[in-house]
């Protein structure tokens, strides 16, 4: 939609809210509402951490943080581990 292309939304921080809805067992809110995931992004346009939360993260498969910190699902060690997993 228009918004979110005009919006700044960290989706690392959007996904962290949603998670802790469900564990309260409440519905999570709709990412066009205001919340912790507005006005940043997750990262910047040269791919740096650009999330003060996502920042202070460390990845539990290759240990990454600070300017190189990323989801684990976006983990490139994890996904090369998981390619020789399928290629065995």
């Amino acid at each position: 939609s228009p918004l979110l292309k005009k919006e700044r939304i960290c989706w690392f921080c959007y996904e962290k809210y949603s998670k802790m809805c469900a564990v309260l067992l409440k519905d999570p809110p709709s990412v066009k509402a205001h919340g912790i995931w507005r006005g940043h992004s997750m990262k910047d346009k040269n791919d740096v951490t650009a999330c003060p939360h996502l920042w202070l993260t460390k990845c539990g498969y290759c240990g990454a943080t600070g300017a190189a910190a990323h989801m684990e699902k976006s983990c490139h060690a994890l996904k090369l581990r998981n390619l020789d997993v399928d290629s065995s």
